[in-house]
């Protein structure tokens, strides 16, 4: 009876050790150390399977690369993308604790993330994660360069086969680019048209330089009107007395915007009023225009819009259905181009 009560007891504590010893060395191999784009080191676990993206164009991000299925906590506005919903409807019932006016930390701690996804500029919700003990990275996306960057790290943080998907599109994005430039480049000053671009649903709102709405404008034959005149960053209030001085060809900006602008005779002074080239930026996933993964496409629809005659051999239509089909895995018809294009919502979740 001792012998079997001593044998019992030596089993219970080589248990225990074995637990102890699983759990320290798991502790102490299973992590692997990032360096986000402000330099800072970062330990997160060795298997990801559970993120946060905490812009929307992360969230896009996400679903390039392929694993949107990682996603434990979302925007809102993620949440409500009908876009978004038509590729991946599982994204409806994923939590959104991040919305317009903050994050809610208890319920972003609620979903167990491994590891936040934050954009550079969002220090509230940053001081709040960090203070949660979440392990987060941040991500520049001020130029081409810096998205693709984003991107790159975000796969090498999702694994493997999210990282070889990043390096495909970096490889598609910069091809576009090389296209567009080679007709774009060497356009004269006087072919390059002036552009301003109203940021969101006011059309008096905008990005100047260090934004990569300038870098699309003008690898697209443009100016950037705002950037022209010395206005820096992203979503700048301007007035409408800076609007008629600058006096901008062409204007590419949301539904909203639109009619706002041909229902204010402020505008009809402007020559892209007068010449009706008023564009709207089209809207999918995310806003093409604005930091997301659909700039790859956005650079060539905007060459497309400035100098239609240099890219009569570019189809948008082909070129957006391609591009779902790939990075999606959501096969586009006629209309759904159609409807994205004008950034309007797939037909069948119209309300």
């Amino acid at each position: 009876m001792i012998s079997k009560m001593k044998f019992m007891f030596f089993g219970l504590n080589l248990l225990i050790f074995s637990l102890m010893f699983a759990t320290a060395t798991d502790s102490k191999i299973a992590t692997r150390e990032i360096v986000d784009m402000n330099g800072r080191k970062v330990g997160i676990p060795l298997k990801v399977t559970r993120v946060v993206g905490t812009g929307g164009a992360v969230d896009e991000w996400i679903l390039l690369l392929g694993s949107p299925e990682k996603l434990v906590a979302i925007s809102n506005a993620i949440k409500t993308n009908p876009w978004y919903i038509k590729a991946y409807p599982e994204i409806k019932a994923v939590p959104a604790p991040i919305g317009s006016s903050g994050v809610n930390i208890e319920e972003l701690l609620k979903t167990k993330p491994d590891v936040a996804i934050l954009l550079s500029g969002m220090s509230p919700m940053q001081s709040k994660i960090e203070k949660s003990g979440i392990p987060f990275v941040v991500l520049e996306r001020r130029n081409p360069e810096e998205l693709m960057r984003g991107i790159e790290l975000t796969g090498q943080i999702l694994g493997t086969k999210e990282a070889k998907r990043a390096a495909e599109f970096c490889s598609y994005y910069r091809a576009n680019i090389r296209r567009v430039l080679s007709k774009t480049a060497s356009l004269p000053e006087d072919r390059r048209f002036k552009v301003y671009c109203g940021s969101g649903i006011k059309p008096l709102a905008t990005e100047g330089k260090e934004s990569i709405v300038t870098s699309w404008i003008e690898m697209a034959g443009g100016k950037n009107v705002a950037a022209e005149n010395g206005l820096t960053g992203m979503s700048q209030a301007v007035s409408m007395e800076n609007i008629i001085a600058w006096n901008p060809d062409v204007i590419i900006t949301s539904p909203e915007g639109k009619n706002a602008i041909l229902n204010d005779s402020s505008w009809s002074v402007i020559n892209a009023v007068k010449k009706n080239r008023i564009y709207i930026n089209p809207k999918g996933v995310y806003s093409w225009g604005v930091r997301s993964a659909d700039e790859a496409l956005q650079v060539l629809w905007a060459a497309k819009v400035l100098h239609p005659e240099l890219f009569l051999d570019l189809d948008m239509l082909q070129e957006v259905k391609l591009f779902h089909k790939k990075y999606y895995n959501y096969k586009m018809s006629d209309e759904d181009v159609k409807r994205m294009l004008n950034a309007e919502p797939p037909k069948e979740v119209e309300k």
